[in-house]
């Protein structure tokens, strides 16, 4: 009964925000209009009033521009292998160098533990330390005062585990209304709960990622989602994950607007590159699709537990890729 009453709450809530979207925002256009509203857009991103959302990472930026504000992109990779820690690097950079607002959901880590990882990423503390109270007196200054300029930035965080879709919205809708949101992270697609429990596992993943798709055209905002693999790149002699590795692909594939895999070959069990070079430290970025641009593959490295993404090389064209056997 309780579990009626809350659903049957979430969903009135979804329905009153729908109508109030519906009642602000044309989303019917005849030629003059969209004329109209292309050219006002651009004149809203020249004035600064819609941002630009760069990426930090200079080759990973020459392949993507920059966040759409109403993209879905799907972060994917298996356990381990860098996709918070490539999230935390977007979520750093875009809190200390352009002072946007970010919001975090994230369904499986604590806010303290994203919060662990970014002191780790910033200063290069140890996040085992940090978990143990083991820090020397000059590494609790050095947290200070890092603490010090993370309360001036605007950083959301909701780390309340088993979230539906329609939790999400509304947790999405009113950080933008009150806050002022950027841009939105989701980790992760499968922890997310699908409000309607009669479909099959690949219907509701489809009806997940369509909402996310749905929440970034709603509040016109970029959404971020991290998502696990399966494990068949790992049957593969080279370990490189591809599309038809994300569970249930043809939904995610087919609504997200970009699909980049982490991928750390040495975790993997792959130990060199084709050109010999050792893997060890080495992560791969994978744009494998991206709607009306290029796919590629960015070669960074990671360092020491701060995890932080550096570029080692510039991109290669995705279909120089080895293939899988």
């Amino acid at each position: 009964m309780e579990s009626d009453i809350i659903e049957l709450s979430e969903k009135l809530q979804a329905d009153i925000s729908e109508i109030t979207i519906d009642s602000t925002i044309n989303t019917s256009y005849n030629t003059n209009s969209l004329l109209a509203a292309h050219q006002k857009r651009t004149e809203l991103i020249q004035s600064g009033k819609i941002k630009k959302i760069e990426l930090y990472l200079s080759e990973l930026r020459e392949i993507l521009g920059y966040f759409g504000e109403d993209d879905l992109k799907i972060i994917a990779g298996r356990p381990s292998m860098g996709k918070t820690a490539l999230m935390l690097n977007f979520v750093n950079d875009m809190l200390m160098n352009y002072d946007l607002s970010v919001g975090i959901i994230s369904l499986e880590m604590s806010a303290i533990s994203l919060l662990n990882r970014m002191v780790a990423m910033n200063l290069g503390i140890s996040t085992s330390k940090m978990k143990n109270d083991i820090l020397t007196e000059n590494e609790y200054k050095k947290i200070k005062g890092y603490f010090n300029i993370l309360q001036d930035r605007k950083l959301f965080i909701e780390d309340q585990g088993g979230l539906t879709e329609r939790q999400i919205y509304s947790i999405a809708r009113r950080w933008k209304t009150f806050n002022k949101i950027d841009i939105l992270f989701i980790d992760h697609l499968q922890c997310i709960k699908c409000t309607s429990s009669q479909l099959n596992a690949e219907q509701m993943t489809a009806k997940i990622t369509q909402e996310m798709k749905n929440i970034a055209k709603a509040l016109d905002i970029p959404v971020v989602c991290l998502c696990q693999l399966s494990r068949a790149s790992m049957q593969r002699t080279d370990k490189m994950p591809s599309l038809s590795d994300l569970r249930y692909s043809g939904a995610i594939e087919q609504i997200a607007d970009t699909v980049v895999f982490t991928h750390i070959p040495y975790k993997a069990g792959i130990y060199k590159f084709p050109d010999g070079t050792d893997t060890e430290g080495i992560a791969n970025l994978i744009v494998a699709k991206q709607r009306d641009g290029a796919t590629g593959i960015i070669r960074t490295a990671f360092v020491g537990d701060r995890k932080s993404t550096r570029l080692n090389s510039s991109h290669i064209p995705l279909s120089r890729m080895p293939s899988s056997a």
